[in-house]
């Protein structure tokens, strides 16, 4: 799995925010702030498609609300839920199986 994939994978699994996020415990979880980060990082280093660029977009201009919940950022924050829709489509458009990966979780 290339490095990309595997930072953009839980931006764009729903089954992985739930689990890592939402249901986080002391031992198993993600911060937001750090997926954010490290797709970021990794995406200002490519210079890609469309997608790759919109989703470097949409992440930069991301802003979380304060104080926020895990369960309201991952349904129902609109950016958050742009994020993972671009971060879908950049998986598809890599062909990156997030079925196969998420069944790993």
């Amino acid at each position: 799995m290339k490095r990309i994939e595997k930072i953009i994978a839980p931006l764009a699994s729903i089954e992985a925010q739930e689990k890592y996020i939402i249901g986080a415990n002391k031992d198993n979880y993600y911060l937001p702030e750090e997926l954010l980060e490290q797709a970021g990082t990794v995406l200002s280093i490519k210079n890609g498609s469309t997608i790759e660029t919109e989703l470097k977009k949409a992440i930069e201009k991301f802003r979380f609300q304060e104080p926020y919940s895990a369960r309201e950022l991952v349904y129902s924050h609109k950016s958050w839920l742009k994020i993972r829709e671009l971060s879908i489509a950049l998986l598809k458009e890599l062909n990156f199986n997030l079925s196969e990966w998420e069944k790993q979780l």
